[in-house]
């Protein structure tokens, strides 16, 4: 895979008439080379636990999408809500695995606890990067029972795509929900000029508990607000971003066969210098750097990318950043790669014989096999290995369910309108390097659930 990106990168350079490499690609290239970073994701026996019974785990280490082979142990905690330490595992790693339990006590309060784990790699980044998975513990002996929190307030945020919202331009909002407790499922809303409060500009549907998106067309000297909606009758103002007279704002979309990025502007001097930079994974994947940049679109093909999040970022001659976006590579035709089952046989009789056999692949020396009761939930229905490796490994924001937008019925439009609202986090400070966004997204190795 490392040979395609470099194939491509050389054959992009005839885009444009490339100067010497600048400090976002120097800082891109440092990260990339000294600062790798881990992810994990983490499989449990079952969805809740009774207090008394053993939680049995796997965990899984990444640097990208290849199991990592810079760590050799993991450090793995169980916290209560109060967010005092109740036991802690440290665990051999082999080629980026390992397994473990914990005993939870007989005598443990009924609620929703936390599993963290890191390795001591990860200790030097930002904890927000570390794995930290809830987990509901019942106890029938408990004074204290869970109850489903539906009365906590949400807010909602509006975010432009690529942050800028021009004078003329149709510019793309993603809204994004959130709550300290269960986010409604069922929200709409819908844009008005202040000075015309009664006229509905642009009206939507909420896509999931997450987001939802709208488009609008913006004049200068109008205010807009935003106000949505739940079934309960909730509702929210939102005032979107001022309207500038003058700036750049880039659309993308991705296909399966490219993704595709135009830049519109608004008073920009003709022939003034813009480069853009796509990354994936802290790597260059793209680069052009031309004067006729905003009369022009362009055209990344995917058979030279993989699934993972692109982050493209627009500069001007400075180096100062205009517009940002994340999009996700064929979200359409993800590359999932899964292990043949053969004389598969199933006996829900009380200790019958059930058994499968895996087709042979010389390129997959291991799997994993999680055998659980059929009627039990299992961890990887809200967060699966799929979604820690292409979204909440690199996101460290509340997303209700991200397993949703790996699955065969996902909804794309729902995954972009997501990406669009987390692109503010992790903008690039002016000194590169210091806050450069950890995208460690390379293709997968073996999903086996």
């Amino acid at each position: 895979m490392a040979g395609k990106i470099i194939s491509f990168l050389f054959l992009i350079l005839i885009l444009g008439n490339f100067q010497a490499q600048g400090k976002a690609e120097k800082a891109i290239e440092a990260f990339s080379e000294q600062y790798p970073q881990e992810k994990i994701h983490l499989v449990f026996n079952k969805n809740s636990f009774i207090a008394g019974e053993n939680l049995w785990f796997k965990s899984f280490v990444f640097n990208g999408y290849e199991l990592s082979k810079i760590s050799t142990s993991l450090f793995v905690e169980l916290y209560d809500s109060h967010k005092t330490q109740i036991s802690k595992k440290i665990l051999p790693l082999i080629n980026g695995q390992g397994s473990g339990n914990f005993l939870l006590p007989d005598n443990v309060k009924e609620g929703v606890y936390y599993i963290r784990a890191y390795t001591t790699w990860m200790a030097n980044f930002n904890e927000d990067f570390q794995a930290l998975r809830p987990i509901v513990i019942y106890n029938p002996s408990s004074p204290e029972k869970l109850v489903i929190d539906d009365t906590s307030k949400w807010t909602a945020s509006v975010f432009p795509e690529s942050g800028t919202f021009i004078d003329g331009i149709n510019t793309k909002f993603a809204v994004r929900l959130h709550s300290k407790g269960i986010e409604p499922s069922d929200w709409n809303g819908y844009v008005i000029d202040t000075e015309k409060p009664d006229v509905k500009l642009a009206s939507f549907k909420g896509f999931d508990q997450n987001v939802g998106s709208f488009s609008l067309t913006p004049v200068i000297g109008k205010k807009y607000q935003l106000i949505v909606t739940d079934t309960k009758g909730n509702t929210q103002t939102v005032d979107l971003p001022d309207v500038s007279d003058s700036g750049v704002n880039l659309q993308v979309s991705s296909g399966n066969d490219a993704v595709k990025f135009f830049l519109k502007s608004k008073n920009i001097a003709p022939g003034t210098l813009f480069k853009v930079i796509g990354t994936i994974n802290n790597q260059l994947v793209f680069k052009v750097n031309s004067d006729r940049i905003l009369t022009q679109s362009y055209s990344i093909p995917t058979a030279q990318l993989i699934n993972g999040i692109l982050q493209l970022t627009v500069f001007d001659a400075q180096e100062n950043i205009v517009a940002q976006r994340l999009c996700f590579v064929q979200p359409e035709l993800l590359k999932i790669k899964k292990p043949e089952l053969k004389s598969l046989t199933l006996n829900e009789s009380a200790r019958a014989l059930n058994s499968f056999s895996i087709a042979q692949n010389p390129d997959n020396s291991a799997y994993t096999v999680l055998i659980m009761d059929g009627k039990s939930e299992s961890s990887e229905d809200d967060n699966s290995l799929l979604s820690t490796l292409w979204l909440t490994g690199d996101i460290t924001s509340k997303i209700v369910t991200p397993s949703q937008y790996f699955k065969p019925n996902h909804n794309s439009e729902a995954l972009d309108a997501l990406l669009i609202s987390e692109m503010e986090k992790v903008r690039l400070e002016n000194h590169y390097g210091r806050h450069l966004p950890y995208y460690q997204l390379q293709i997968s190795a073996l999903y086996f659930l």
